[in-house]
């Protein structure tokens, strides 16, 4: 390997060192929204009133389709799993409940 070819590789895994703290940053950020989510609808289903009643729904809606379109990548944090497999457990114990 010859100097410049060093400094490349060693630029590139900083990079990649940079991509991956963002995007473990992006999840970690975007597990806690889901969990308020989560949690907002829980608290509105309380105090169900016609169109607190619908917007507890969509919110439910949109908490779904977020926590189940997550992409988990196989080298997350066992912790980060359990936080979103948490959630969708929350979530899917929200659809089975009445109102």
């Amino acid at each position: 390997m010859i100097y410049k070819d060093a400094i490349n590789s060693a630029s590139q895994t900083e990079r990649g060192d940079d991509s991956w703290t963002e995007f473990s940053d992006s999840f970690h950020a975007s597990v806690g929204r889901l969990g308020e989510m989560v949690n907002d609808v829980s608290e509105m289903r309380e105090n169900c009133r016609d169109e607190w009643c619908d917007a507890a729904e969509c919110l439910l809606g949109e908490a779904t389709t977020a926590a189940f379109a997550v992409s988990e990548p196989h080298w997350a944090l066992s912790e980060d799993s359990r936080k979103l497999k948490d959630l969708k457990k929350r979530i899917h114990d929200l659809h089975g409940s009445k109102h």
